[in-house]
């Protein structure tokens, strides 16, 4: 995590919004490797749509740019791919290809493609990269056995879950930790969200 300081200087100079995209992948993978109830909770806040077990969440892989996502969470049932939009544009059929990726993997379980934006409410995905796909609440009572492509968003999902797992920190005085979070959380404050 130590890498923030350096990512945070990349950024706020002229790196540019690719530096910001490709160093935010790193950072949530560090975080998600980091401990199991950060992944745990990331679940619970973020990845609202997909049932997981506790098996799977002991034994998940968390990689960046594998089968060309992102961000990818892998357990033995389930492949959940997270496609972080910060400002770059879809490729063509974009989510269409990473949905079917994740239904070649997934053993009895429903496909789900995370489309990860500042905002969900102005941002989604294109015609072209849906390719016909659905759009799905991050509500796994809403979407039940329905695949697609679940919107979250920087500023509403990834805020609370940074807040929830800073919380978790603060109680058992972690404070170096502690602080990388706070500078993670910056960091999308200042780039990623419009409060």
């Amino acid at each position: 995590m130590e890498k923030l300081n350096l990512i945070w200087s990349a950024c706020s100079n002229n790196g540019g919004w690719r530096v910001l995209e490709e160093s935010i992948e790193k950072i949530l993978c560090d975080i998600l490797r980091n401990r199991e109830k950060f992944l745990q909770n990331f679940f619970d806040k973020v990845l609202k749509a997909t049932k997981i077990s506790q098996d799977e969440i002991k034994t998940a892989k968390v990689d960046i740019e594998k089968h060309n996502i992102d961000l990818v969470i892998e357990t033995c049932n389930q492949l959940i791919p997270i496609e972080l939009k910060v400002f770059a544009e879809d490729k063509d059929k974009q989510c269409y290809r990473y949905l079917q990726n994740a239904r070649k993997i997934n053993k009895n379980v429903p496909a789900r493609l995370y489309y990860l934006t500042i905002d969900k409410k102005t941002r989604q995905p294109s015609e072209n990269s849906l390719n016909g796909e659905k759009i799905l609440e991050n509500d796994l009572n809403a979407v039940g056995d329905n695949e697609g492509v679940v919107l979250i968003s920087y500023e509403d999902e990834i805020m609370n879950w940074i807040k929830d797992c800073l919380q978790d920190l603060k109680n058992v005085g972690e404070k170096n930790f502690c602080y990388q979070l706070e500078l993670f959380e910056d960091i999308i404050k200042e780039h990623l969200t419009k409060k």
